[in-house]
């Protein structure tokens, strides 16, 4: 991903009330930082609809998403660093 498209993307959560202070205080990387609010609301929807397949599912592809990302974000900064 360009850095100005995670500009535009910091940009336009940050003008959203609650996220725009929780990426005010966070680190420079929009994407991690909405990654570490959509788990609280993941946990959130698991109670209000309970444990189930789609729950699971769910869960699996921000398992899955989050950990591509931590980790193509470790190679390509291990890129830059050699």
């Amino acid at each position: 991903m360009t850095d100005q498209r995670l500009e535009w993307i910091e940009n336009s959560l940050g003008e959203v009330p609650l996220v725009g202070g929780i990426f005010a205080a966070g680190s420079t990387d929009p994407i991690y930082d909405l990654l570490m609010i959509a788990a609280p609301l993941l946990v959130l929807v698991i109670r209000a609809v309970g444990r189930g397949l789609v729950t699971r599912v769910l869960v699996g592809l921000y398992l899955l998403t989050f950990l591509s990302y931590v980790v193509a974000k470790h190679v390509r900064e291990g890129r830059k660093r050699t």
